[in-house]
């Protein structure tokens, strides 16, 4: 009698295929089909963290802009102060009997406050922030990435060191280019023999220019994905792993630069990114602070941990 094999892989008549019997073609459709599904389950897997890690990180936007919002109207404020005394100390003489040259001299100076107090008050303003934005963070990567307990002993010594970079980066950048802006304008309207309201108003409009929607975002995005992305490298590098991956925002607006990243894969750890594209510098993981300013501004991109 003749026996017709079952679908049952148990069944002593239907043997399991010997993968060797295989045919070139089938073993290599075999080979793809498996690596498409790893590609897939790979890629689903980072737009659920990009999309997980953009719901804590937008939050904090929120707080920090409010903070640097709250800095530029305090400035705003002081500044002002500070011109209508120079200006009411010296009244029209100061516009009308000293010469132009001794005045584009000494009114930036005497209006503008010290730099040392700006940067200062914006620490003060900032500062705050962080702990929530590390908080979280860390829960998300512990949690998501590591899938419960850390393999290390978090040392806050690290996360406090973190901070007080990512807070130099911002006061030793923000408030220079803020007075560089305001000094510039200053110069202009009395070089155009403008009046001391004119003046006035020329500073008003500096500042009102750094707390615009769009300005506030990009500092505030860039700020806040900064340290929780340092934070996130520096828990992967206790944690020790040695292949990440770059994942991008995934939609029309990312930059060229960072698709190339994207779709570059798994990635020893410490690759330069730049070594992808035709710039200089270094750039490890997204907003590292090694980076070239133009790929860390307004970034979206998250890097994951894979073994």
């Amino acid at each position: 009698m003749t026996t017709t094999p079952s679908n049952n892989p148990d069944d002593p008549n239907n043997p399991p295929e010997d993968p060797n019997n295989l045919d070139d073609e089938e073993k290599g459709r075999a080979k793809r089909d498996s690596y498409n599904l790893v590609r897939k389950r790979i890629q689903e897997h980072k737009d659920r963290r990009w999309e997980a890690f953009r719901k804590i990180e937008e939050p904090h936007e929120s707080i920090y802009s409010k903070a640097y919002r709250s800095w530029v109207k305090q400035e705003k404020a002081v500044t002002l102060v500070l011109y209508d005394e120079t200006t009411k100390a010296h009244g029209l003489e100061l516009w009308h009997t000293l010469k132009q040259d001794e005045l584009l001299i000494r009114l930036p100076s005497e209006v503008l406050p010290p730099l040392e107090s700006v940067q200062t008050r914006l620490g003060e303003k900032v500062r705050p922030t962080y702990d929530g934005a590390v908080e979280d963070v860390l829960e998300f990567t512990i949690d998501g990435d590591l899938q419960g307990i850390p393999l290390f002993s978090l040392e806050g010594t690290e996360f406090t060191r973190i901070m007080n970079e990512r807070q130099a980066i911002i006061t030793g950048s923000t408030p220079t280019t803020l007075q560089a802006n305001l000094s510039e304008t200053i110069t202009q309207g009395l070089q155009n023999g403008e009046s001391i309201r004119a003046v006035r108003a020329r500073i008003s409009a500096v500042f009102d220019g750094q707390i615009s929607a769009a300005k506030t975002l990009q500092i505030a995005r860039t700020e806040t994905a900064g340290l929780m992305n340092t934070i996130r490298d520096e828990v992967f590098k206790q944690q020790g792993f040695t292949k990440e991956a770059w994942s991008t925002a995934g939609d029309e607006i990312v930059r060229d630069d960072h698709v190339t990243f994207g779709a570059a894969g798994p990635q020893e750890r410490g690759f330069n990114y730049m070594s992808l594209v035709s710039g200089v510098g270094t750039l490890r993981y997204p907003h590292d602070p090694a980076a070239p300013v133009g790929q860390v501004v307004n970034c979206r991109c998250l890097k994951l941990p894979l073994e």
